[in-house]
């Protein structure tokens, strides 16, 4: 209907009030057939109508009735959408209150997350949104090649963004080719990564307002925390760790690893004063049993002891332990 000779003709039979197509097509000099076909097309959207026994006269109908004839059945159509639409609001209201009660939950004070797949998902949400400063400890020695480039891209892309990381690892990780490699990395974008020869569990602490902290010996279940006064606490116990720490950027001299030795020792012969298994030492410091019972050798050696016993009164006579 959109081409001029619809238009043409309307007016015509408006102008005219009753009209044949004849009449029509010799007041505009057109082709009768191509006025018919206009006219067909008028009636067929309900701006003219055909006079009933009228030889083929035609007359005007007001765009606006034709408008509501047109319109009815669309009109209908909308209104059917409506109520639709209304009930997939009605449904989905329900989905956005539980989503808003999920997302509360997600950020109560302490929160357990008790599968890795959930801990890694939080860690990974915290880590994208983090703006100005992550605290790390890593304690148990060495980490996994496959581990630690997992999550390489994750801690490249916040130093990227200037965010500052600092990050402690038991002296035990220095020992491990996979781990030095990932130091240097890590400082070379700027992060800072200093060693301790036993110290906290771990931890993780983003723009100091939520933490992950262990909820079990095994590791696969977490808390988030983010409480201030337990995280001003978890911090204040990260700073003091710190400031005793030894500064790890990847290598480390024969000196260093001298220093290191001496200081995993005294941390032994501390633990087997206090009667501590092998086990549990190895488990403090960050090694195999077989490492421990190495160190152990070697302190037995160096004090001359024939037995536990016999060690634990070198030990307590030597005054080392104050």
């Amino acid at each position: 209907m959109a081409g001029p000779e619809p238009l043409r003709v309307y007016r015509v039979v408006v102008e005219r009030q009753r009209v044949t197509a004849e009449g029509v097509a010799r007041e505009l000099g057109a082709p009768v057939v191509e006025v018919k076909r206009a006219l067909q097309e008028l009636v067929r959207n309900e701006l003219v109508r055909e006079v009933p026994g009228g030889g083929g006269e035609h007359v005007a109908v007001p765009p606006g009735a034709a408008e509501a004839r047109l319109l009815a059945p669309i009109q209908l159509i909308i209104n059917d959408f409506e109520v639709q639409a209304e009930g997939i609001r009605a449904e989905l209201a329900q989905f956005q209150e539980v989503h808003d009660e999920a997302v509360r939950g997600r950020h109560a004070e302490f929160r357990v997350l008790p599968d890795m797949d959930l801990i890694n998902a939080e860690v990974a949400r915290a880590a994208e949104g983090c703006r100005l400063e992550v605290m790390t400890a890593q304690s148990g020695g060495r980490r996994p090649a496959a581990t630690l480039e997992g999550v390489w891209d994750q801690t490249v892309g916040m130093l990227k963004r200037g965010v500052k990381i600092r990050t402690i690892y038991q002296h035990t990780a220095r020992f491990d080719q996979a781990t030095r490699r990932y130091v240097e990395r890590v400082c070379e974008w700027g992060g800072e990564v200093r060693t301790l020869e036993e110290f906290f569990e771990r931890m993780i602490v983003f723009d100091r307002e939520v933490a992950f902290i262990p909820a079990e010996g095994n590791r696969q279940v977490a808390v988030e925390v983010r409480q201030p006064a337990v995280l001003e606490f978890l911090i204040g116990v990260f700073e003091r760790s710190w400031v005793r720490g030894r500064p790890f950027e990847g290598a480390t001299s024969s000196s260093d690893v001298a220093a290191l030795v001496g200081d995993i020792r005294l941390s032994i012969i501390r633990m087997l004063a206090d009667g501590e298994t092998d086990g549990a030492i190895a488990r403090r410091m960050g090694m195999g049993v077989r490492t421990c019972r190495g160190h152990i050798a070697k302190i037995y050696e160096s004090f001359g002891a024939r037995s536990r016993c016999h060690l634990g009164v070198l030990i307590s006579r030597s005054g080392l332990l104050e």
